[in-house]
């Protein structure tokens, strides 16, 4: 059986070299995005589960399940482990090259403003 090999998603450099500031800043704004959406999505499946009454629903407990969900939520966005970062980060950085505005799959929009279509 062959191992499994995990790679990160997100180089440390783009396909010309090393990030520009404004792409690592792209990037930086990406990954709080997704972490902002696990934090959320983790919330509610903490939720959803039911309070067996073995452990008392304490304010300290609700604190420490908050940063909890906060922590792992950072942690599988830093590593791109989860991939949104990386999808948002795809269809925004071409809007960084001259102010472009992307399509739907990313592509910068070649006629936009055509009236021909």
């Amino acid at each position: 059986m062959a191992a499994m090999q995990i790679s990160n998603v997100h180089p440390a450099s783009g396909p010309a070299g090393p990030l520009t500031r404004e792409q690592a800043e792209l990037r930086k704004a990406c990954q709080d995005m997704e972490a902002t959406f696990l934090r959320y999505l983790l919330q509610k499946m903490r939720e959803s589960i039911p309070d067996d009454g073995l452990v008392e629903r304490s304010s300290a407990r609700k604190t420490y399940e908050e940063m909890l969900d906060g922590a792992l939520a950072e942690s599988i966005s830093r590593q791109g482990s989860f991939g949104l970062a990386e999808m948002l980060y795809r269809q925004l950085e071409p809007s960084l090259a001259g102010g472009e505005s992307a399509g739907a799959d990313g592509a910068p929009d070649a006629g936009k403003g055509d009236s021909k279509r």
